[in-house]
């Protein structure tokens, strides 16, 4: 990728950050972050009967984290924990998609 267009993509992500920046701690590690996919409350069907959980995306600069999280690693969003189902690449961050332990 033109390292001109990528220097432009990640300072608008900057530009964006002070206006709807929230934090997500992954291994103890706290990174700035804007949620991508809104977060949403949904049923899965299980042994038991329906199971109320909450599932979204946030998106963090590759700037500041060189690796994508591993699926499964459990992360913090919003005083609540989340576990990472995958990880997108979406060129100058990950999208981290992500479902609540407990609704």
């Amino acid at each position: 990728m033109n390292p001109g267009f990528l220097a432009w993509m990640n300072a608008g992500n900057r530009y964006m950050q002070q206006f709807v920046a929230e934090q997500v701690t992954i291994s103890n590690a706290v990174y700035t972050c804007t949620v991508g996919k809104e977060f949403t409350i949904d049923l899965s069907f299980e042994t038991g009967g329906a199971v109320q959980f909450n599932k979204g995306s946030v998106l963090v600069n590759k700037q500041d984290l060189l690796s994508a999280p591993p699926r499964g690693t459990i992360i913090n969003f919003r005083g609540n924990g989340f576990r990472v189902t995958e990880v997108d690449d979406v060129v100058n961050a990950w999208e981290i998609n992500m479902i609540q332990l407990s609704a």
